[in-house]
């Protein structure tokens, strides 16, 4: 019991020379190593993991819980590196609560590590958890903005596919993720007017919550927007604009917030009339001028990434 403290305790601190002296000696029982390794994966040392990996006394199958699960929950990506190449590792194993590692590196905006799984086959990259959300819209609803490009540039990501609700990643995107419905409406790939199973689209659950920034971009993004349909309720989206000026104090909001809202949503109902009246004439007026032009500007930056990095070297170069 002593030796199996002192073995945790030093790769607990990341100490490899004590590890390794302790694993020299034959005598030293091995039936503890399992939980010798789950605590060099959780720590992220690299080293001692694969020092480990290469000790035939370990049974890697044979640990109850998933190295790799708990390497890809903590971040460790040099370990999480080091694990796929194992054949010996189980990289899809679930958690607890039913998520898999890569639905994990999603949420909690884990960009190497998704990156690493995005490249193994053996990853669905696309499984649902109890809700029906997909890596995807979880990297969606929890604004992991540099998951989502990544994400975006995999063709074999369900860009659409709707939870038990019907949500789809574009509508919680809606849900005030202003930074996440720049990204996604710049993918044609996205539907933007997707209904849930009550018939609400996107456009309806920004205007209901008084998101005006976002209504902002949805109208000056060009793309086709359904403002006439009618949800279940027979409500379309500025009627669920009219509701939300009327509408009470929700329990969640501050008062500052509820009155926010209140105004925003009066905003939107003159916005949608006048954008109904006359699309170009609105897009051209200041109310949405600026955000075109913000919208512009941040889709040139994402498909020229590298522009004034090759501006810049150009200026070192002449200044030699």
């Amino acid at each position: 019991m002593e030796i199996e403290l002192e073995l945790v305790e030093a790769c607990k601190n990341g100490n490899i020379l004590k590890v390794e002296e302790l694993l020299s000696n034959p005598e030293n029982p091995i039936n503890y190593f399992g939980e010798v390794f789950l605590c060099a994966c959780e720590e992220g040392h690299r080293e001692i993991v694969e020092l480990l990996l290469n000790d035939e006394r370990i049974d890697i199958k044979s640990i109850g819980a998933s190295p790799f699960k708990i390497a890809c929950e903590k971040g460790h990506v040099g370990v999480v590196e080091l694990l796929l190449n194992d054949q010996r590792v189980d990289v899809t194993k679930e958690n607890k609560k039913g998520h898999p590692p890569f639905y994990v590196a999603c949420l909690k905006g884990y960009v190497e590590i998704v990156k690493l799984l995005l490249n193994d086959e053996r990853i669905d990259l696309n499984k649902v958890d109890d809700s029906g959300q997909t890596p995807f819209y979880i990297a969606c609803e929890h604004r992991c903005t540099e998951v989502v490009k990544v994400l975006l540039n995999h063709q074999k990501i369900e860009r659409n596919k709707p939870n038990k609700n019907g949500w789809t990643p574009f509508y919680i995107a809606c849900v005030g993720r202003t930074e996440i419905v720049k990204l996604l409406l710049n993918d044609e790939g996205i539907d933007i007017n997707q209904e849930t199973h009550h018939g609400e689209t996107p456009f309806h659950i920004a205007c209901k919550n008084g998101h005006i920034e976002i209504v902002q971009y949805l109208l000056a993004s060009g793309r086709e927007i359904t403002l006439t349909v009618k949800d279940k309720d027979g409500k379309t989206a500025i009627d669920c604009a009219r509701d939300g000026e009327k509408s009470e104090k929700k329990i969640w909001e501050s008062e500052e917030d509820f009155q926010r809202r209140k105004g925003n949503c009066s905003r939107i109902v003159e916005l949608i009339e006048s954008f109904q009246r006359n699309p170009n004439e609105t897009r051209s007026k200041r109310l949405l001028r600026g955000k075109i032009l913000l919208f512009s500007f941040f889709f040139f930056l994402l498909s020229k990434p590298f522009f004034f990095l090759k501006k810049k070297k150009k200026r070192d170069k002449c200044s030699i």
